[in-house]
């Protein structure tokens, strides 16, 4: 005899397994909002030697709450790199900034991005050098 599964007991499965999901985004995205609020002040002093400390602990399951930190401060592609950056290599070897450039309607335009893995990736650019960690 099989026995079903009341409502609530299912609701509580759920968000069970909600909140054990939501613990890395959570701090992924408090880790993200200060790095990125940093990195903001500190580019125009310190330029390309700008870095952001690697995200220790974080692991790859964070995503989501970096990229709720990307839509709630709208940073420039290279703030957005570095912190990916500091972010991936808290868990694996860290990828390169590239930072290219490409002729665009009203000049040059240039644009960064994380070396294989960025999905803001444009491959028109092209490669001007890399910041590496």
């Amino acid at each position: 005899m099989t026995t079903r599964r009341s409502a609530t007991d299912a609701a509580a499965e759920w968000l069970t397994r909600a909140a054990t999901g939501l613990a890395p985004n959570l701090r992924s995205l408090r880790w993200a909002v200060r790095e990125l609020r940093r990195v903001h002040e500190r580019l125009p002093i310190e330029g390309a030697a700008t870095r952001i400390p690697l995200a220790a602990g974080m692991g790859p399951r964070g995503w989501w709450g970096i990229r709720v930190a990307f839509v709630a401060t709208q940073p420039t592609c290279l703030e957005r790199a570095l912190l990916l950056q500091a972010w991936m290599g808290g868990y694996t070897e860290p990828p390169d900034v590239v930072i290219g450039v490409r002729n665009g309607t009203d000049g040059v335009e240039a644009h960064a991005w994380i070396e294989d893995r960025d999905p803001w990736f444009d491959p028109s650019y092209t490669e001007l050098t890399r910041l590496s960690r």
